[in-house]
């Protein structure tokens, strides 16, 4: 494992008058690469797979400084020229091989993984350090990375300043006397760490010597116990404690908000769970340019920061959380303590060419408007005069709750925010309150914070006769998308725009769900799924260019009395309540029609359960009845998939939703799912068929009937040929059990099917209690032909294979091999818009597997332009016991005697 360093002290070390590196103007006690151009750093570490033990390092510039170049530089590139088979950046520590070091009285960081080595010349770049398993370092080898047990004190700047270290754990360490403890980019987590602000050898705090002032110059900038680089989610503190973090004279508080400068916020993407407060301010939010900016930066305590049993929101200066209910203005910090939002908050930014979209007063109304700017009592200046703002619709033109300004260069951008489920309208003004026309052409992206089921709705004002062109784009291979125009706003979708000539207002909608596959983000083992980093970017182009002038006065469009198909849902709530004080708030909508492209559960949760040994399901009298959640976390967003049974239980009501311990099997939460409010009691749909026999009257061709009539394959796993733990037919079924991606099934088949055998129809059966598939079907026609599949979603009236016996019967046209079958495979889907609901591997049981006469059917869950029947539950005596709206139409309880339908198109995607 390379060479060892243990137990050596590097102290004071001064500048060497011929560096021996190209880069090595200050010289370091224990370097091997590069370094800067200020005091000396004591441990340069251009190799991980070196061990480095009991060190320690005081009077430098930066004590550890992980520099790491993509490949061998220099000599060593004449020993390793390959980089599969040395690549520094890929490398790993050795085993406990970085522990026991101490870091202190250093100049700018304690340890700084960042700024890595690029070129002989000793160039730098951002770096990131991404170890493997080694050889030939490929991504499928990486390996976590785990760094622990230092001690750092006396630190001008961060104790820690890790931006090339990604995701990565920090645990076991503890950090006193510091500018900033643990000033991290996203992906990263500290465990149990002790954060000490102000020991009692108190040095020269508050001077341009001291270490409440990282900047050399003596400007006051962001200090804290932990900071955050940049915008995105997944910095998550665990098991921490924080002392000593209050001061007289500068805002000082164990959270800090981002350190890149003002206008860089981010939503609420940053975890604190169990943590402990002695002496300290929860939070101090930056300060710059002598004033408080606006910022959507924000935490999700569970609430052992601020008190709040189950948790709460800290965010900072942004004027919309003052004017909410949920929110509380907390002077010290100075920013805002949130209850729950009942949709979640998400991330955007807005952009232009300013070529093209030029900043140009607005002509029809020279008002300089008395914008409300403030909140509490802290003081916010804008950092320049050109200013992009989110105004609710319905409120006036002052009421601007998110906003955030930009200097107004060739090509600006603005980080921003809004409220899941919002209706705003984009004004563009300055800091006198005077308004700026609407550009003709601007960009807004959905960015790195924002979660699944995040969506919300802008107007914009253009004048009559304009047309426009609005398109979306992926950072992924998925096609660009082309907005259609449409005549009414009900009908405004994530495709479509929407102009109303009388009111002179564009409305686009935005969702984080478009076309586009889902990752892991967070820290730690605290991950959840998102959407890929600004997989969406929505341009609109307005004809109008430079002349997109008013008919007259600013005006903010009024708030819409429905919501669009596309998002129309009932809202739940659960409040949850445990043992030892747990506690927590979810919150569920369900939509007929997500979207318009098929019904769908969302939730958002938050809790204050310790570590990741629970899960969480809906129940009814405390036993599982869905999925279990597959993002259960401190302040996820997610999707449980929506079977017909589970919708039907939906709507009867008496749902809970639960957690239990992994390990006992303790309850751990537990409440009950209550509707808030609807827009149309969404029914499941009408259209189940009944369930045909073991042995159906009609003519079958079988594949699987108790025995298996040709040979199955399975990549070297576990096929249980005659399963009788729950047969569905002949007395056993066929089990696959499958630990990997692999697709299963049958082959060397040599089939050509009588065109008159029109579909393929099984039962099938998640093995895994609470589990929930979205099953793919593929086909080969003939020995090397393409694989064609068929989700079978849309062919099943329970919409997913869950752990009950589900039957699926598919067209064989959809194979398009003309009724030619060489293999029939089964496996997980792979399909963008239902990344969020695929289950990577699976176990599997089938039965009664057959070539049927009977066509497929398209089931209303997926199917484009089918009706959606509602039908009212009624009681034994008749009476209907339910209240629905939907599309205008009423039925009232009291006034029915019999069960109503009622017949509601929604337009909704076939997966085939």
């Amino acid at each position: 494992h390379g060479n060892q360093f243990i137990r050596n002290w590097g102290a004071r070390i001064q500048n060497m008058a011929k560096p021996l590196l190209v880069s090595d103007s200050q010289a370091s006690a224990f370097w091997v690469s590069l370094d800067r151009l200020l005091p000396p750093d004591i441990l340069e570490i251009s190799n991980p797979n070196n061990t480095f033990i009991d060190n320690v390092a005081s009077g430098a510039f930066i004590g550890f400084w992980f520099v790491m170049p993509v490949k061998p530089l220099r000599k060593s590139a004449v020993f390793w020229p390959d980089q599969t088979v040395m690549n520094p950046r890929r490398t790993s520590l050795p085993p406990n091989g970085f522990r026991g070091n101490v870091i202190h009285t250093i100049y700018q960081d304690g340890v700084q993984c960042s700024n890595m080595e690029v070129d002989d010349e000793g160039n730098l770049d951002a770096g990131g350090w991404e170890p493997t398993s080694g050889p030939p370092f490929a991504d499928w080898m990486k390996i976590p990375l785990v760094l622990s047990d230092m001690i750092i004190y006396k630190i001008r700047g961060p104790a820690v300043w890790t931006r090339g270290c990604s995701p990565s754990t920090w645990r076991d360490i503890v950090v006193a006397d510091f500018g900033r403890g643990f000033d991290a980019i996203n992906t990263q987590a500290a465990v149990n760490w002790t954060f000490i602000g102000r020991s009692d050898n108190v040095g020269l705090p508050n001077t341009d010597r001291g270490i409440s002032v990282p900047s050399a110059s003596g400007e006051v900038v962001p200090i804290g116990g932990v900071t955050h680089y940049d915008v995105g989610n997944g910095l998550t503190v665990v098991d921490s404690t924080f002392i000593n973090f209050t001061d007289s004279v500068v805002s000082y508080g164990a959270w800090s908000g981002s350190t890149n400068g003002p206008g860089w916020d981010s939503p609420p993407g940053w975890l604190a769970l169990n943590s402990t407060l002695i002496n300290s301010e929860v939070v101090a939010f930056p300060f710059w340019f002598g004033t408080y900016t606006f910022q959507g930066d924000g935490i999700l305590d569970d609430g052992t920061m601020t008190g709040v049993k189950g948790g709460a929101y800290v965010l900072g200066m942004m004027p919309g959380f003052g004017k909410m209910p949920e929110c509380t203005y907390k002077d010290s910090w100075p920013g805002y303590q949130c209850n729950w939002f009942k949709y979640g908050f998400s991330h955007m930014t807005v952009s232009a060419d300013i070529k093209v979209s030029p900043w140009i007063p607005e002509q029809s109304d020279t008002t300089q408007y008395q914008m409300e700017y403030f909140g509490g009592k802290a003081v916010v200046n804008l950092f320049s005069d050109l200013t992009v703002g989110f105004v609710p619709m319905g409120t006036p033109i002052t009421n601007v709750h998110f906003l955030q300004s930009t200097d107004g260069a060739k090509s600006w951008y603005v980080y921003t925010a809004f409220m899941n489920g919002g209706h705003y309208e984009i004004i563009n003004h300055n800091s006198t309150g005077s308004i700026f026309q609407s550009f003709g052409s601007l960009t807004l992206t959905l960015g790195q914070c924002t979660k699944s089921n995040g969506w919300v709705i802008f107007s914009i004002a253009y004048p009559r006769g304009t047309t426009f062109t609005v398109v979306t784009s992926y950072t992924t291979s998925d096609p660009t998308v082309q907005h259609k125009q449409v005549n009414a706003y009900e009908d405004l979708s994530w495709n479509t725009y929407y102009y109303d000539s009388s009111l002179e207002k564009l409305y686009i909608l935005l969702s984080s769900d478009t076309e586009q596959t889902y990752g892991p983000k967070g820290a730690g083992s605290y991950y959840f799924k998102a959407p890929y980093n600004q997989g969406q970017k929505t341009m609109v182009t307005a004809s109008c260019g430079t002349n997109c002038r008013r008919s007259g006065k600013a005006t903010i469009a009024p708030q819409p009395a429905a919501l669009p198909k596309a998002v129309r849902h009932d809202l739940f709530r659960a409040d949850l309540l445990g043992p030892k004080d747990a506690a927590g708030t979810a919150f569920f909508q369900l939509y007929p029609s997500y979207r318009n492209l098929a019904p769908r559960l969302a939730y958002q949760l938050y809790h204050n359960l310790r570590g990741l040994d629970y899960n969480f399901c809906l129940a009814v009298n405390n036993e599982c009845v869905s999925d279990l959640l597959r993002d259960k976390i401190l302040g996820v967003s997610f999707v449980i998939p929506l079977t017909r049974r589970l919708w039907e239980k939906v709507n009867a009501g008496g749902l809970q939703l639960i957690a239990r311990s992994t390990l006992t099997g303790e309850m751990l939460l537990s409440g009950e799912v209550k509707m808030q409010d609807t827009d149309g009691k969404t029914w499941a749909p009408a259209d189940a068929s009944a369930v045909p026999d073991c042995k159906p009257s009609y003519e079958t061709i079988p594949v699987y009937n108790g025995s298996a009539l040709f040979r199955q394959f399975l990549d070297g796993n576990k096929i249980i040929t005659n399963d009788t733990r729950s047969p569905m037919c002949d007395g056993q079924s066929l089990t696959f059990v499958v630990p990997n991606y692999n697709s299963f099934g049958f082959t060397d088949m040599g089939l050509k099917v009588p065109d008159r055998f029109v579909s393929l129809e099984f039962f099938a059966k998640a093995t895994t209690p609470d589990t929930t598939i979205l099953l793919q079907l593929t086909s080969q026609g003939f020995p090397g032909s393409s694989n064609n599949a068929q989700l079978v979603q849309s062919y099943s009236p329970n919409y997913f294979v869950d752990d009950e016996w589900t039957f699926v019967r598919v067209p064989t046209a959809g194979f398009n091999f003309n009724n030619s079958f060489h293999r029939i495979m089964f496996g997980p889907a792979r399909d963008n818009e239902f990344d969020i609901y695929a289950q990577n591997y699976f176990n599997l049981t089938l039965s009664q597997v057959r070539f049927s006469t009977v066509p497929a059917q398209l089931y209303a869950g997926t199917a484009k332009e089918i009706a959606y029947t509602y039908v009212s539950p009624v009681t034994s005596s008749g009476q209907q016991t339910g209240t629905l709206v939907q599309e205008g139409l009423n039925a009232n309880a009291a006034n029915s005697v019999a069960a109503l339908s009622l017949f509601v198109v929604f337009a909704a995607l076939a997966l085939i």
